[in-house]
């Protein structure tokens, strides 16, 4: 086995693997701890990117979306209300969920420009909704409140179709761009 040192030297913590691109997706708190650095490294231990900082205060995980791409999920600030936060070439920003939701999946489409935030209440009065957003702008373009789902998922396939669940059965929508 051998050792993989990280950029900087600096302890980082694992939040991911990328078997296909073979990289390992890390995060390390930076001088504020309301800033996390994301960074990949290859399996050959040589940094992939840019580092990029998100603006959460606690980062539950992360996703690669290209070179310097990143979308991550997590809160604002401790304790507080949770959110996911982008870094596009088309620009970066963030979207905080109304209170007392969570995330229960994330998928984001093929170009990076559509993300689906599958979501549920904290409390059994809170109903379970699918939001898609368009990036970077964070435009709620659908909202979805499928009846009968528990934490529903939903994902895109492919660049033309998006698919989510609902009482039992499985719905497809074709994107028009």
């Amino acid at each position: 086995m051998e050792r993989v040192f990280l950029p900087g030297g600096r302890p980082g913590q694992l939040l991911g693997v990328d078997y296909a691109a073979g990289e390992i997706v890390m995060v390390r708190s930076e001088n504020r701890a309301s800033e996390q650095k994301l960074f990949a490294v290859g399996l050959d231990g040589q940094p992939r990117g840019n580092p990029t900082v998100l603006p959460l205060g606690t980062l539950d995980g992360a996703r690669r979306l290209g070179r310097d791409e990143w979308i991550g999920w997590g809160s604002v600030r401790m304790g507080e209300r949770n959110a996911i936060a982008w870094a596009l070439p088309s620009g970066s920003g963030s979207y905080e969920l109304p209170p007392r939701v969570n995330l229960h999946s994330l998928s984001v489409g093929d170009n990076g420009r559509l993300v689906a935030l599958s979501l549920y209440g904290a409390l059994p009065e809170l109903s379970d909704e699918i939001h898609v957003l368009e990036l970077p702008e964070a435009k709620e373009i659908l909202r979805i409140m499928p009846r009968g789902s528990s934490q529903p998922n939903a994902m895109f396939v492919g660049s033309q179709f998006f698919a989510y669940d609902a009482r039992n059965a499985v719905r497809v929508l074709k994107i028009v761009p």
